[in-house]
């Protein structure tokens, strides 16, 4: 949906956002020279930036949530403002994504498909934010560490806050009154002759409640370093859903179709649309809606840009021309890479978050199949297609016309395409021939 800007003001604190991500520590460190020469100085810089994005993209949230809750829905007017501002905390949410991306560093979508379990968010008004903010106020400890209120992100759904600091990361459940904010100060220190006597001194105040106190923390500590474990290995056991969890790491980089698309962009600003094709198979249209196309006109274009692109199929393949996907979406993911690190501009960036660009996508997988060398793409069968529609959505496997699209190789070993191929493809901008090597090169392994 388009959200109406008129003064810009919104676009303005996207783009300030987008700036922000993309340096943290201020524009004083230019090299990687800067930053070793002081590098404790740098990682406070790094903090502080990420974190006072984070307090007003929560303090935006709330905003929201207070605008949804006086709107109503009783009028069309009504019900389109409740829907902007829903979108709006969707978008600040991203943003939050965007921060713990960028404070991950190393892989940060191996870790957040691992550990995100994809649980509802509340409002944050309803949890007591008043005393959430003082504590992360307390736990940031001048730029030291970096805390991230979860609820306030889509990506992270385990416990209250994620602290980010040179020791690594830990998930902390947050009990209001001063027996947890000692708790946090001892687990904060790392001098151990400091941590007995602070204990000591803690066990006189607080006897047995607040040893049990602890005991619950280090039960939640223990709980964090169980899901922290699952990121760090390709091939490992999940605890919590009791699954075999596997991921190969690509052994060359993917290549990217990122770059051919700030020209189009470009170009778009002064025309009704724009439209490219990646590797014959991967058809873009973009749409400026600022200039009035219709949704009438938008649907012809995407007929004409994008279904009419799909390869007529033969008799052992499956039509593709239904397969469109909407940039859009990426805001419902909460495992998808943020449209805010991608490498365009922030004014095209805060374009599409506001509705003003729309980026569609359709994919001919037959013609994706052409890529394969090695390999072979195959359709699966209706009936089992058909039992995986019965999964809930998220845990769905690709599916066009009730059949799975597999590789298969020259054994006749199969492997059944799953949807995060798509969100890959279009959240994260990999080229579909580089996904089709890649595939190949863990079927010869």
């Amino acid at each position: 949906m388009m959200i109406k800007d008129p003064d810009k003001r919104l676009q303005s604190v996207i783009e300030s956002a987008v700036n922000v991500l993309r340096e943290p520590a201020g524009k004083k460190y230019k090299t990687i020279e800067d930053i070793r020469c002081d590098n404790d100085q740098f990682l406070k810089d790094f903090h502080t930036g990420l974190y006072l994005l984070h307090v007003l993209t929560i303090r935006a949230i709330i905003d929201a949530e207070d605008n949804l809750l006086e709107t109503g829905r009783d009028t069309k007017a009504a019900r389109s403002s409740h829907k902007g501002w829903t979108r709006l905390r969707q978008l600040f949410r991203c943003i939050n994504d965007a921060i713990v991306w960028i404070a991950l560093r190393d892989e940060p979508a191996l870790f957040i498909r691992r550990t995100c379990r994809k649980q509802p968010r509340g409002n944050l008004r309803d949890q007591n934010h008043d005393s959430i903010m003082k504590a992360m106020q307390h736990l940031f400890a001048g730029g030291e560490f970096l805390p991230i209120w979860n609820d306030a992100t889509r990506c992270i759904d385990i416990s209250d806050i994620t602290l980010f600091s040179p020791r690594g990361i830990s998930f902390l459940e947050l009990k209001t009154g001063n027996v947890n904010e000692q708790i946090l100060d001892m687990m904060g220190k790392t001098n151990s002759v400091e941590i007995l006597s602070e204990f000591g001194a803690f066990f006189e105040k607080y006897g047995q409640k607040g040893i049990r106190q602890i005991e619950r923390v280090i039960r939640q500590g223990d709980r964090s370093s169980k899901l922290i474990e699952l990121s760090k290995h390709d091939n490992v056991f999940d605890p919590f859903l009791e699954v075999e969890r596997c991921a190969i790491t690509p052994d060359q980089p993917l290549e990217r179709y990122d770059t051919e698309l700030p020209p189009l962009f470009q170009d778009l600003r002064s025309r009704d649309f724009v439209a490219l094709s990646i590797d014959n198979c991967l058809h873009v249209l973009a749409l400026n809606r600022l200039r009035g196309v219709s949704i009438e006109k938008g649907r012809e274009l995407v007929r004409q840009h994008l279904q009419d692109k799909i390869c007529r199929p033969t008799s052992e393949e499956i039509d593709c021309r239904e397969v469109i996907l909407n940039l859009e979406s990426s805001f419902d993911y909460p495992t998808a890479m943020p449209i805010m690190l991608r490498p365009w501009s922030s004014e095209d960036i805060a374009g599409i978050c506001l509705g003003h660009t729309e980026v569609y996508f359709t994919f001919d997988v037959n013609a994706w199949g052409k890529h394969l060398r090695s390999a072979r793409l195959a359709w699966s069968s209706k009936r089992e297609g058909k039992k995986e529609l019965n999964k809930p959505r998220d845990d769905r496997l690709f599916i066009v016309q009730d059949r799975i699209p597999q590789i298969v190789n020259q054994k006749g070993d199969r492997l059944s395409i799953g949807t995060q191929f798509l969100q890959i493809m279009i959240c994260e901008g990999i080229r579909p021939a580089s996904l089709a090597a890649y595939y190949e090169r863990v079927f010869d392994r």
